[in-house]
């Protein structure tokens, strides 16, 4: 059995992607892994050096941050122990130039992938001048010479076309569902587990408490709603760098019916969705937005429950207005409180839209599906 050697961030936005295991990285390793022995090199800025074995066929090193050249070294020394045909590396641009100083300048043969899950030049990190000019540099350079490269979604795929120069060795693969982890666990016993009450309509935004996922646009136009009808409720799940300055705005806001839980543990979303009436994603255009894919949308979806989200996106690709959730144009407060309040009002509607919702997923989006083109590309083709 060949060795495929995966190369990570451990930790994003403060969640742990190896043992969590609901990260799109742990979704990669376990379906390569029906197939190959995965070494997972996960760098953490948590702790110390760890070794463990994560379940069959996957092994993980959590190795602490360091300099890049201590990482070229340990990197280095795997590949000439293990000598792995294949190395894929994600989470950022500099696991990009790891793979490519490994092949192009200590010589190291391996066939290099690399997984654009994100328009990573958007990340905080890279708003400094001097980073912003590096990863645009680390973008050419990954996107040009990488051998393959994975793609979240239409855009992200065009962008790295055209620094590539071309199409070939680019696949798209997008982001998925685990229904084993994702799936409706029951309205009202959701409700009490989550000690919600049952007669509330709960709009949920469920993800990162962030600025540029247009989280306050959320508050004024659901205080709008607050407004016209006491039956509602927005349920906001998630931390952030921003929660403080979010949970701020709420009470300028005056906003009565709304609740923040902080992080929760991946374990427990499922039932925060399970009890919600309708989810939303109001993402605004952006450097990040245009090139993402939502993990949150799909597993929306995969509980049956009607989405309104913003044309921002991969988004518009998935969600079909009217036919398997609701659409509105981005930054318009009219048009999105015009689609919550139809659902509101329309029951009917909200199921018509989440059944359609959960069969599209069942057929498009488990991670199985999604991945296809990847483990077509690495067993097919390369090994």
């Amino acid at each position: 059995m060949d060795t495929i050697i995966f190369v990570s961030k451990r930790f994003e936005i403060r969640n742990d992607v190896v043992l969590s295991k609901f990260s799109r990285s742990y979704h990669m390793c376990k379906e390569l892994s029906k197939s190959s022995r995965i070494l997972w090199v996960a760098f953490s800025r948590y702790g110390g050096f760890k070794k463990f074995n994560l379940e069959k066929n996957i092994s993980v090193i959590s190795y602490p941050y360091s300099s890049f050249f201590d990482y070229l070294k340990l990197l280095g020394g795997m590949i000439d122990s293990k000598k792995p045909k294949i190395v894929i590396a994600t989470s950022d641009l500099w696991t990009g130039m790891l793979l490519l100083a490994l092949k192009h300048i200590m010589r190291k043969e391996f066939v290099g992938i690399f997984d654009f899950s994100d328009n990573y030049l958007s990340y905080v990190f890279y708003k400094n001048p001097f980073c912003k000019l590096w990863g645009r540099f680390s973008m050419l350079l990954v996107s040009k010479y990488m051998d393959f490269a994975t793609c979240v979604g239409h855009n992200i795929f065009e962008a790295v076309a055209k620094c590539r120069g071309s199409r070939a060795g680019l696949v798209k693969v997008f982001n998925g569902v685990d229904f084993g982890q994702v799936r409706n666990a029951g309205k009202s016993k959701s409700r009490k587990k989550l000690g919600l009450g049952q007669k509330s309509r709960i709009i949920l935004y469920c993800g990162a408490m962030q600025n540029n996922r247009n989280v306050n646009f959320l508050l004024k136009s659901f205080k709008n709603i607050e407004m016209k009808r006491e039956d509602v409720m927005l349920l906001m799940v998630g931390g952030g760098d921003d929660l403080k300055e979010i949970m701020k705005m709420s009470k300028v806001l005056e906003i009565k019916n709304i609740k923040f839980t902080g992080q929760m543990p991946y374990s427990q979303v499922k039932y925060f969705i399970s009890a919600s009436d309708i989810c939303v994603i109001p993402n605004p255009e952006n450097d990040f937005t245009h090139y993402s894919f939502p993990l949150k949308l799909v597993e929306y979806m995969a509980c049956k429950k009607p989405v309104v989200a913003s044309d921002v996106g991969e988004v518009p690709r998935v969600v079909k207005d009217r036919r398997n959730g609701l659409v509105f144009r981005s930054g318009s407060s009219e048009d999105f409180e015009t689609k919550v309040t139809l659902l509101l009002d329309n029951i009917s509607l909200c199921s018509r839209l989440g059944k359609k919702a959960y069969k599209d997923v069942e057929q498009k989006y488990t991670w199985k599906k999604v991945l296809k083109p990847l483990t077509s590309l690495v067993f097919n083709k390369l090994l």
